[in-house]
């Protein structure tokens, strides 16, 4: 292989031949020479490389894992960048290779003292969503391995790092994972976030149950059953604990990222609180209720200064776009109150939570009403009365007018006289 490719998260570049090495030594004096410079823990010499370049390092399954910005002296992995990086611009090499493990592959842009087209491509996978994502490098063998599931002429496909097998896991990390696998060989204990789903598969490969959490469902080959015996929270936990012997069990997390509403002027609000979307859970807890409603009552916030009578007026039109705003985003079949009173009705188990929740949001929202109609209403007042000052001074200015006229006529006779009488 003359050139060396590298590609991730739809992505490529090329090192030249002659741009790049692997395995060898290298010193601060050439490593500008190179557009990557490739190590492993098979390589047992010692190298240096100059300032201010970029180290990647890859997993034995070829995810990228970690950065190692030396041009701005930052650290990054999956959960973003560090606190504190843990070294300088000149140790960024060093230091990766000193913590590579076996089976990872280091890959350095060193910086070039020029145009630097290799440290920029390498920068760019900081903040792009390439941390995680599965790269190629021509010449190199990753043992990639991604799990597919195929059944009914459907597939899904998990790639490394998003699924565990037989491993640990909590409601706090759950989130992470696209799928966990469990047999009954797993001795120890697990927890999942809520409104997930889990299949079991029999020891053919059959699927022959599905705990569906989201939704509360409970469906087997004879269709749903008439009642479940889980919740959203224990959907998982139950699963795992009616396994019985060659059996797999398969669990799809809640990934929390429906929980969004987005509204008309393209801002958004997280009502989540790592649930399914509001309308398509069956019930709410008091806090979840809480959570939403005092969201939805934030964003109704407003700002800026009631002084002047330009701003009064815009902010009454602020408020009543605000109002009209949460109506038009609302779900067609949630956008009146008959619709949902009906809801509402249809979930007795919090329905007086939900209630007393919404009259709260009511009390809020009336208040900007009222708020909105005396604005108005002083507005109104103000202009009435201005126009009543006007109409006065009109009056003010014809008498003023008449008096003024009467003087000069008065004038006009006292001269008139004067001449008449021979000025005397």
């Amino acid at each position: 292989v003359k050139g060396k490719v590298f590609t991730i998260n739809g992505k490529e570049f090329t090192a030249a031949e002659g741009k790049w090495i692997y395995n060898q030594a290298v010193s601060s004096s050439t490593a500008s020479a190179y557009s990557m410079i490739i190590y492993d823990k098979n390589y047992a010499g010692s190298f240096t490389t100059n300032n201010y370049g970029v180290a990647i390092v890859l997993d034995e399954n070829g995810r990228l894992t970690k950065i190692y910005d030396g041009a701005n002296v930052g650290y990054y992995t999956e959960s973003g960048k560090a606190a504190s990086a843990g070294f300088t611009s000149s140790t960024y090499a060093t230091t990766a290779f000193v913590n590579l493990k076996e089976g990872e592959t280091l890959i350095i842009f060193p910086n070039d003292g020029g145009t630097n087209t290799a440290r920029s491509f390498a920068l760019g996978l900081r903040t792009d969503g390439s941390i995680g994502k599965v790269a190629t490098l021509s010449g190199f063998t990753f043992g990639l391995d991604n799990k597919v599931i195929s059944i009914n002429g459907k597939s899904f496909e998990v790639v490394y790092g998003k699924w565990l097998h037989n491993t640990e896991v909590t409601s706090d990390d759950a989130s992470s994972y696209s799928l966990l696998i469990y047999d009954k060989n797993y001795t120890g204990s697990f927890s999942t976030n809520g409104y997930g789903v889990a299949a079991v598969f029999d020891a053919d490969g059959i699927l022959t149950k599905i705990y569906d959490g989201a939704n509360l469902g409970f469906y087997t080959a004879e269709g749903k059953a008439e009642n479940t015996h889980f919740d959203a929270l224990s959907f998982a936990t139950v699963a795992f604990a009616e396994l019985e012997a060659g059996e797999t069990l398969l669990v799809f997390p809640n990934d929390g990222g429906y929980n969004i509403i987005t509204f008309s002027d393209g801002t958004t609000v997280n009502i989540g609180n790592g649930h399914t979307p509001v309308k398509g859970a069956d019930y709410f807890t008091p806090e979840d209720i809480e959570l939403i409603v005092n969201k939805l009552i934030n964003r109704l916030a407003i700002d800026g200064t009631y002084n002047a009578e330009s701003n009064r007026i815009a902010t009454v039109q602020t408020v009543i776009n605000k109002l009209a705003e949460i109506v038009a985003n609302a779900p067609e079949d949630l956008n009146t109150l008959k619709e949902i009173a009906d809801y509402i009705a249809s979930d007795k188990t919090h329905a007086s939570e939900i209630n007393s929740k919404l009259s709260e949001l009511t009390s809020k929202m009336s208040f900007y009403e009222l708020y909105a109609a005396q604005e108005l209403g002083r507005i109104q007042l103000t202009l009435e009365e201005n126009a009543k000052n006007i109409s006065a001074l009109e009056e003010k200015h014809d008498e003023d007018y008449t008096n003024i006229a009467k003087a000069f006529d008065d004038l006009h006779d006292y001269a008139q006289g004067v001449i008449d009488g021979g000025g005397g």
